[in-house]
């Protein structure tokens, strides 16, 4: 959600927050347990992707300045797949630098993490402590 909203608003947030974002809305349902959310989102192997394309985050990225962005996943998600992660980002630096963009589009991969951490305890301070620097530096503390 936060991606999307960010895409097609970019101008109301300083920064933004992404964690385990599903980005690609239109093969989302052919990669691990994506499958299982199409009752949630729809399918674009039917009659929904006409609907999934309008706020796709990954397929609605324009030339354009992002606000800063945080896109975090782990390499080892099961459930959303780090590859949502990987596409959007690059898609966001690629089109921002096009027009200019000052502000950083930056992309946190946990190492042997899973959905929802599954890392350990050391992990998850390194994440919280990289969210809170980040929401510091965007914010001018």
């Amino acid at each position: 959600m936060v991606t999307a909203v960010a895409n097609q608003r970019p101008g109301l947030f300083a920064g933004v927050i992404g964690q385990v974002p599903v980005t690609d809305m239109l093969r989302y349902q052919h990669f691990t347990g994506g499958h299982m959310w199409t009752d949630e989102y729809g399918s674009s192997d039917e009659e929904g992707a006409k609907y999934l394309l309008e706020y796709s985050p990954y397929h609605t990225v324009k030339k354009s300045k992002y606000p800063a962005m945080l896109i975090m996943s782990a390499d080892h998600d099961d459930r959303v797949v780090p590859l949502h992660t990987y596409k959007y980002v690059a898609e966001l630096q690629y089109k921002s630098s096009q027009a200019q963009n000052t502000n950083p589009i930056l992309m946190r991969i946990e190492k042997d993490g899973g959905h929802s951490g599954g890392a350990g305890i050391e992990s998850h301070i390194s994440e919280e402590a990289d969210v809170y620097a980040f929401m510091a530096k965007v914010a001018g503390i």
